[in-house]
Parts: structure tokens; C-alpha cells; sequence
């Protein structure tokens, strides 16, 4: 629903892009990150391969993504960083919250539509939660 709102926007198309790119990108340097160079442990009772070395790599690269997607959408430099920010915080949340229901329900994987990724959810619980930020502060904080 928080992607149909964003593209609701007069920058919908380019809003829901840049939510998108930029929690892939950061959800995708997030694994490689932290699986080449991960050692500390973020929540190893929700998710024990989790790592902050993981997180920063994610957080950087979503970061970076937003705010070069921002220069093809009307936002200022500053309103992108943060944007960028609040998606670099928002994914790992979603995601951490996902392996919490996860826990709570002692299921391993969301499903077995793809393989080795721990199900369907693992694919989009990032995007849920930043989408729903991403409206909230383009919206309530910048007044998109």
C-alpha cells in the first residue's frame, strides 16, 4: 500500500524507484558485506548471520543509491541524503522484524517460492518498512 502512495505523489514514479533501488542495493551489499567481511553478530537470536560489518556496508551503499537516484527526482541534495538515511535504517529494520515474527512462529524460511533465501517475505520485508517510511518523510517531513 505505501508504494501505491508514493507513486500517488507528483514524483511517484522516480519516489518508488529510489525506494526501491536504493533498499535492494542496500539489502544486497548488506549480504555480501557482511558474508565476506562480517564478524560481529548485530542479532543473533533473530538472525544469526546478521552482522554490523554487514549493516554499515548496506546502510553505505543505500545511502549512496538514494542520493544519486535523487538527482532525477525534485529533491534537493540534503532531502535525498536524508531520505537515503531513513530507507538506510528503515530495510534492516523491516528485515529484523521478519526474522522476529519468524522466530516467534519457529519458522525458519517465509516459504519456499525462492530458494535458499529463506522464503518470499525475505525478499520484501526490507521494502515494506521503507516504503512506509520513505512516504512519511517525503510527505509529513519534507512536504512532497
Amino acid at each position: 500500500a505505501a508504494l501505491l502512495l508514493l507513486r500517488r505523489l507528483d514524483m511517484g514514479t522516480a519516489a518508488v524507484l529510489t525506494v526501491v533501488f536504493g533498499t535492494w542495493a542496500g539489502d544486497t551489499m548488506a549480504y555480501f558485506t557482511g558474508r565476506f567481511f562480517g564478524a560481529t553478530a548485530m542479532a543473533p537470536q533473530l538472525s544469526p548471520k546478521k552482522t554490523w560489518e554487514g549493516f554499515a556496508g548496506g546502510f553505505l551503499s543505500t545511502v549512496l543509491v538514494v542520493v544519486f537516484a535523487g538527482l532525477y527526482t525534485p529533491l534537493h541534495p540534503g532531502e535525498s541524503l536524508l531520505l537515503g538515511l531513513a530507507i538506510a535504517v528503515a530495510g534492516p529494520l523491516g528485515d529484523l522484524f521478519e526474522s522476529l515474527v519468524k522466530r516467534d512462529v519457529q519458522m525458519k524460511d517465509s516459504g519456499r517460492g525462492i530458494p535458499g533465501h529463506g522464503g518470499i517475505l525475505d525478499r520484501f520485508d526490507a521494502l515494506l518498512w521503507a516504503a512506509v517510511v520513505s512516504y512519511f518523510v517525503l510527505v509529513a517531513g519534507l512536504g512532497y
